[in-house]
């Protein structure tokens, strides 16, 4: 149960998850004839040989990306065969898959398959090591259980750019609740174009987890590429986020609505003025002292007129009725 491939999560719920081939940039680097120092011609010879087979092999398998659209899986199997018998590490892991899920008319043997996995790991193929660290993840073909070694050889495919053991190795931190880690290489493995991690990196920013904030805009972002890449419950869970960002943004704009209204409110009267009042009595003592203000100017400007002497417009001297002196109280005064 080779864990690399598209549904890596789904190994989670019992599903036996897609595999990992040998397609990737990765594991093109890792393919290594020119490392060998003999150069002997007949070796030379045999390494043109298994790559010739090789890529014969992934000419007819369906499930490469090299496929040409003549199936003939059989055909395949033999070819991969031959190329892994002469230690092409690619053919090798392509063999496993193949031994593992029964193709090309093979019985389904994962223990052999392991083994094959092995053989690619030994020699540092980046698939071989992400396969064989998904049979010790799931304690499959023969392995036990060994999480420490799984996380190994994880990571020694992930350092080499292997986006999938990227994902593989988020899984395992995400399951051992290491969630920095795992978000970081969801990160790694979702900016390389995994669809998987694109999707939990999504489903991160979405609910505000793995120690990251909650940012509906990233989730979007992120949910939008898997969804491009034709995964289904990225683009449902793209919907929801959609829905959910556009009424956040309704509510805010209502939200600044209404403060915009209470500021405007509280300038009718400066709140220093009445510090204890609730802006509604604030109001309500700016509009009183607004209606008094004109008899108060007209207050003023009896007591100008009566300090003045007279008035031009033929008033009394004694000024308005507010300021003339009361004359019983005077006539009083004088009596005694």
């Amino acid at each position: 149960m080779s864990l690399c491939g598209s549904d890596i999560g789904s190994s989670a719920t019992g599903a036996v998850p897609t595999h990992c081939f040998f397609e990737t940039p990765e594991d093109a680097a890792a393919e290594m004839p020119g490392t060998h120092t003999n150069q002997d011609d007949v070796f030379n010879s045999a390494l043109d040989q298994r790559q010739e087979l090789f890529d014969r092999a992934r000419v007819l398998d369906h499930m490469s990306p090299a496929f040409q659209g003549v199936y003939n899986d059989e055909e395949a199997a033999q070819l991969y065969g031959m190329a892994a018998a002469l230690g092409h590490p690619g053919a090798q892991c392509n063999m496993g898959v193949m031994t593992e899920l029964g193709r090309g008319g093979l019985k389904a043997d994962p223990v052999e398959a392991c083994k094959l996995y092995r053989m690619a790991s030994e020699v540092g193929h980046p698939t071989g090591q992400c396969n064989l660290g998904s049979m010790y993840h799931y304690g499959y073909g023969g392995m036990p259980k060994d999480i420490p070694k799984a996380a190994e050889l994880y990571l020694l495919s992930a350092e080499q750019g292997h986006r999938l053991a990227q994902t593989a190795l988020g899984m395992l931190y995400h399951e051992m609740q290491e969630h920095k880690q795992a978000a970081e290489w969801f990160t790694a493995a979702a900016l390389s174009g995994d669809t998987t991690a694109q999707y939990k990196l999504g489903d991160i920013y979405w609910k505000g987890t793995q120690g990251r904030r909650q940012d509906l805009w990233k989730a979007i972002e992120w949910f939008s590429k898997a969804a491009d890449q034709g995964h289904e419950e990225a683009s449902r869970c793209l919907e929801l986020v959609v829905n959910e960002q556009a009424e956040k943004e309704y509510k805010q704009s209502k939200a600044e609505e209404g403060s915009c209204c209470a500021r405007s409110m509280s300038r009718r009267v400066p709140a220093q003025r009445f510090p204890d009042a609730p802006i509604d009595r604030q109001n309500q003592v700016a509009e009183k002292t607004t209606e008094q203000a004109p008899l108060q100017q007209g207050d003023e400007a009896g007591s100008r007129a009566s300090s003045g002497g007279g008035s031009s417009n033929g008033s009394s001297p004694l000024g308005s009725p507010r300021s003339r002196p009361d004359i019983e109280k005077i006539a009083a005064m004088l009596d005694e």
